[in-house]
């Protein structure tokens, strides 16, 4: 920009058209990842044009310098060392929202941002992988209880990391054992209120490290944590101590990252949308349990989470137990047995008195002892010895 257009930016500004810089840094009216999001592009503009952002706003303001070429510097920068496509696209799709609202409106358009400050290719570089079954079991016999916890929940409900570690007791409710698990809006990405479910065994983890927490409460003199998952100070635990216990349990599993295949904490939502559907539960519903807002579209205020729960419970409730047993009990049936006693007194009473020619060890196949034939003999009146008159079996 020369300086003949920022002297007329300068005319254009109005007084109350424009926030400071640290408003736009700490606007409550978006998320907490939004705000560190801010604060990360507010870095890598001023590494790129080697000043302050003050003083970038100032010098354009007095028209010193153009609105697009600090931009065009960052993103070149972004370029430079290497970040992901996905990373520079999200990154300077920012720049736009952070001029105008410092400079005004009417600092920039959108056909000239687009035409000076290119967004390049934008793709999908890399690949999240899912760990097997098998897999996870490894890592959750390696983890501590908390974060045994923590993977059942992220192996369960698919939530995003943030979504968990941000979750209070109070968003857990216990109905026969299973678990329901509420986000709220604020929390979530998608900005819905949403719930997921989690099985009795993930429960039982929960439970057992509610209560060694609870005892060192107790002997410490302290209140027990509103936290699902308790970091320091009083707060929850960080989404990045999460991220860093988590990648250290997919290595120690000897799941690393490949090329452009990676493992991460991001991996779990894979995990449970593929096991929810290998259980059979409705892709619709999957997608309203992991958060997948966009696949549901308007169907989303339309769901009966009612519905969702009994569903889940009857498909994946004990499928998706990863370290507990599953004991198969199988009822005998009344009938079937019943027909097998007539059976067998049939062959007892026509070995008695018919003479019919057996073999120990295929009776015995059959169900039928040396005792029940010896005493169906002595009912019948008959000797004894008759039984060892036969060599042929009976088919």
């Amino acid at each position: 920009m020369s300086g003949t257009e920022g002297q007329g930016l300068r005319a254009n500004l109005t007084d109350g058209e424009t926030i400071s810089l640290e408003d736009w840094l700490t606007d409550t009216s978006v998320s907490k990842g939004t705000r560190r999001n801010r604060g990360q592009l507010l870095r890598e503009f001023e590494a790129a044009n080697k000043r302050r952002t003050q003083e970038i706003l100032k010098e354009i303001k007095a028209g010193r310098t153009g609105v697009y070429e600090p931009a065009r510097k960052m993103v070149d920068h972004l370029r430079r060392k290497g970040l992901k496509p996905t990373t520079v696209y999200q990154l300077r799709s920012m720049l736009p929202g952070l001029l105008q609202s410092t400079l005004g409106e009417e600092c920039l358009t959108k056909s000239k941002f687009d035409r000076l400050v290119p967004a390049g290719d934008y793709f999908v570089s890399t690949v999240k992988l899912s760990p097997e079954p098998d897999e996870l079991r490894h890592m959750l016999r390696l983890a501590k209880p908390e974060y045994r916890a923590l993977l059942g929940v992220m192996a369960c409900t698919g939530a995003r990391t943030h979504e968990i570690v941000s979750r209070r007791k109070t968003d857990l409710a216990e109905k026969d054992g299973i678990g329901l698990l509420k986000f709220q809006p604020a929390g979530t990405k998608a900005r819905t209120r949403r719930y997921a479910f989690l099985t009795r065994e993930v429960m039982e983890w929960l439970g057992q490290f509610h209560a060694e927490l609870d005892e060192q409460a107790r002997h410490a003199g302290r209140e027990p944590t509103p936290w699902l998952f308790p970091g320091e100070r009083g707060e929850h635990l960080t989404q990045s101590a999460a991220y860093r216990k988590i990648k250290r349990l997919l290595k120690l599993t000897g799941l690393v990252n490949r090329d452009d295949e990676v493992y991460s904490p991001h991996s779990f939502r894979l995990f449970a949308d593929v096991q929810m559907a290998k259980c059979g539960l409705d892709r619709k519903y999957i997608a309203a349990i992991i958060g997948h807002k966009g696949k549901l579209a308007a169907e989303a205020s339309y769901l009966s989470w009612k519905d969702i729960e009994e569903q889940w419970k009857e498909k994946c409730a004990e499928k998706m137990c990863w370290l507990s047993e599953t004991q198969i009990v199988i009822q005998p049936d009344p009938k079937l047995k019943a027909d097998v006693e007539n059976l067998k007194q049939l062959v007892l009473w026509q070995i008695a008195h018919s003479n019919l020619p057996y073999n120990r060890r295929k009776l015995k196949e059959l169900g039928i002892s040396e005792d029940e034939i010896r005493q169906s003999l002595e009912q019948a009146d008959r000797p004894l010895g008759l039984e060892d008159k036969s060599k042929e079996a009976v088919s």
